[in-house]
Order: C-alpha cells, then sequence, then structure tokens
C-alpha cells in the first residue's frame, strides 16, 4: 500500500490517500483507495493512470472520494482501524 499511496498522493488534486484491502467474495480481499481533494469524475483518470504506471496487479481495483480529510490518530496519522466502515459508508452513498 505504500507504494501505491506514495504513487496516487503525486496524481493532481489528491490531497490525501489511503490504500487498503477490503474483503471480496471472490478474491478474498481486494486493494481499494480512499482519496480525498478530487471530483468523482476524477477517479477514472486516476484509476487509468495508476494501472498505467503501477500495473494492472497493483492498481486499486475500487476508488471512493471521500469528501472529508481522512480520520486521524492523536499523531496525525491516518486512522487505518475505521477505513474499511468509511470506504463501504461512501462506496453505498455513490452508488
Amino acid at each position: 500500500p505504500a507504494e501505491v499511496e506514495c504513487f496516487l498522493s503525486t496524481l493532481p488534486g489528491v490531497s490525501e490517500v489511503a490504500v487498503f484491502g477490503v474483503p471480496n467474495e471472490r478474491w478474498g480481499d481486494e486493494v481499494v483507495a480512499l482519496v480525498h481533494g478530487v471530483k468523482d469524475e476524477d477517479l477514472e483518470a486516476i484509476a487509468l493512470r495508476a494501472r498505467e504506471e503501477l500495473g494492472g496487479y497493483k492498481a486499486p481495483k475500487r476508488y471512493v472520494v471521500s469528501p472529508d480529510p481522512l480520520p486521524k490518530t492523536a499523531t496525525n496519522k491516518v486512522e487505518r482501524k475505521q477505513l474499511s466502515a468509511l470506504f463501504e459508508k461512501l462506496a453505498t452513498q455513490s452508488a
């Protein structure tokens, strides 16, 4: 995830990004990205660029825009324990 996050954070408009796995019925886990600072319509271009630069096997399979900054710990690091629930909540709202 660190390599993918590093790449995605360099793309225009991306303020914050977190890459992590969520349960997937078919594959066990699926790599997804939660992105803050871009619009929904920018996600297709971001996904295409990630596949081109990182390869299909490293690029996240799904992307969701977070309208708010990602949750943080007291030390200002992304609170990874909350990401799966936030991703699912935002994914169902945008569907």
